[in-house]
């Protein structure tokens, strides 16, 4: 009998870790593909990560970032949402998991452990058209599409707005 124990994302805010560290974590994040260069430079400002390790090797991460208003109105604005993206606390981004370890459930583990910290504040997030299986992480997380498809920076690569949470907040 085989007893398997699924992983912990530990959190960390991005102060609590070494320079070595940053950039294991922006140099996973980048050699993913999933996000452009420039992590390193923005990571101090997310409010935490959620870093999933096999022995030492990270296996997998996710943010909840606190992005600048101009970024939640451009990413709005260009997915014609018409909800008021300052309502907006969080974005959850920067989900990777090491290819090795796909479908076996860990990105739905980094997005539980984020959206717990988060609360019940409303949060966005944005991922490739085409990712089957983050949409679906997100959707059974009761992120929600809105607006439309957009191009990304790549001006190839169609992205999708899902929103979670998008009642105020009273």
């Amino acid at each position: 009998m085989t007893i398997s124990i699924e992983p912990t994302a530990h959190v960390v805010s991005w102060s609590q870790l070494s320079d070595a560290e940053q950039d294991d974590i922006a140099s996973f994040i980048e050699h993913a593909g999933e996000v452009e260069i420039g992590v390193r430079e923005r990571a101090a400002d997310a409010k935490a990560f959620f870093l999933l390790k096999r022995s030492s090797a990270l296996i997998g991460c996710a943010a909840l970032k606190c992005p600048p208003q101009a970024r939640k109105q451009n990413v709005f604005a260009k997915a014609k949402c018409a909800l008021d993206p300052t309502t907006f606390t969080y974005e959850l981004g920067w989900i990777v998991v090491a290819t090795s370890e796909r479908r076996k459930g860990l990105s739905r583990i980094l997005v539980n452990s984020a959206l717990e910290t988060a609360g019940p504040r409303p949060i966005y997030a944005t991922c490739r058209a085409d990712n089957i299986a983050m949409r679906r992480v997100l959707v059974d997380n009761a992120f929600a599409e809105h607006g439309q498809s957009y191009l990304g920076r790549d001006g190839r690569t169609k992205i999708s707005l899902l929103l979670r949470d998008a009642s105020p907040v009273t």
